[in-house]
């Protein structure tokens, strides 16, 4: 059956749609990714500001011996690192809304591909009804006595 121009409309915002879902699920599968380095790193640096920190501790105690140059070097490596751990924060808080936009995104498409493909079903469901109603019509034709005569004397019955 050929395709009405319906049907080719509706086929070609069904393509523009599943290939937007594809470049969305890319963009979402990145910025997992991405995601995730950052909650790597975050959780790295702080594993490394806990030791920093014990250190740090360790050289405040009574009768340890005081390495006010270390002291100062731990002390201004906390300091960067506390920065730091901000900095990851917000980027971790931006990729964190980026997936959300990315999820939010991806139901909309999702969504307009079902309702695309409700619509493709009913297009052919109309134009199957159609030629039903053709196929009856011309058989009603056929089988009217009038046409009947006029069918047997054009084919010499």
């Amino acid at each position: 059956m050929k395709m009405s121009k319906r049907e080719r409309a509706i086929s070609i915002v069904n393509n523009q749609n599943k290939l937007e879902l594809i470049q969305v699920r890319r963009d979402f599968i990145e910025i997992d990714s991405v995601l995730t380095g950052l909650c790597k790193t975050k959780k790295s640096l702080l594993e490394q500001i806990d030791i920093q920190e014990s250190e740090f501790r360790a050289m405040q105690q009574p009768g340890a011996q005081l390495d006010l140059h270390r002291l100062s070097e731990i002390g201004g490596w906390l300091n960067s690192a506390a920065q730091d751990v901000q900095t990851l924060d917000r980027s971790i808080n931006e990729a964190e809304s980026d997936l959300r936009i990315q999820l939010e995104k991806l139901a909309q498409l999702e969504a307009a591909q079902e309702v695309i493909k409700q619509k493709m079903l009913d297009e052919r469901s109309s134009q199957w009804a159609e030629l039903e109603q053709r196929t009856e019509r011309d058989i009603s034709e056929l089988n009217n006595p009038k046409n009947l005569r006029s069918t047997e004397l054009s084919y010499g019955a």
